[in-house]
């Protein structure tokens, strides 16, 4: 970066035969940071990478699909998703004349099929929230997850200091890492993915977010 270390430790600017003295490090900074941004936002999308159309699991019959937030606008935090955001969207959309969801991937067998099927680099949304006046974690079709199942991150919740103890949150979210791994996020977190499932037959006695 034209910068050495004399020997007392202090820095050397390496400018030629230039006199012009080094430009301040918040100006590196900054340049730094704007290079950063516009690399994030010039990434192809994942969606050249993803199934053309939904994917069908057997074992449940359903086809699962996942959205992307549309990629002209990312990647600024206000045009994420919230989880009853993406609630509302997967309900819109549909598939062979099967209404859409936000997917219950309530099996190891399942997770491991979309594991195998996607490719995510930030978080999704799935259908399932934890409860904070019941403590709970529950479904889109109402029914309740036990908690046999080992695959939540070490870290279970994206930020600890946002909770059902700490906040008055009615419920917490919960996505698919890019590990597809659980995690807990905070009520207003948004994302930029979300699963959507078209089952068989859809039958949910949870129709609000």
């Amino acid at each position: 970066m034209g910068m050495a270390e004399r020997a007392g430790g202090s820095p050397e600017w390496r400018v030629g035969a230039s006199t012009k003295p080094p430009r301040p490090a918040v100006g590196w900074l900054v340049a730094f940071l704007l290079h950063l941004l516009l690399a994030v936002a010039a990434a192809p999308s994942v969606a050249a990478d993803l199934p053309s159309k939904p994917v069908h699991h057997p074992a449940s019959g359903s086809y699962f699909e996942l959205v992307e937030v549309p990629g002209d606008c990312r990647p600024m935090a206000h045009c994420s998703k919230r989880w009853r955001e993406a609630y509302i969207d997967a309900q819109a959309l549909s598939y062979q004349g099967r209404s859409g969801r936000l997917a219950i991937v309530d099996s190891p067998e399942l997770y491991d099929f979309l594991r195998k099927s996607f490719r995510i680099p930030f978080a999704a949304w799935i259908g399932l929230r934890y409860m904070c006046s019941t403590y709970d974690l529950r479904w889109v079709n109402g029914k309740n997850q036990d908690r046999t199942m080992q695959i939540w991150s070490r870290q279970w919740m994206y930020n600890p200091n946002i909770h059902c103890g700490t906040v008055n949150l009615p419920y917490m979210p919960v996505w698919l890492t890019p590990g597809f791994q659980l995690q807990a996020a905070g009520y207003e977190k948004g994302a930029w993915y979300y699963f959507v499932e078209y089952p068989v037959q859809v039958q949910s006695t949870d129709r609000r977010p």
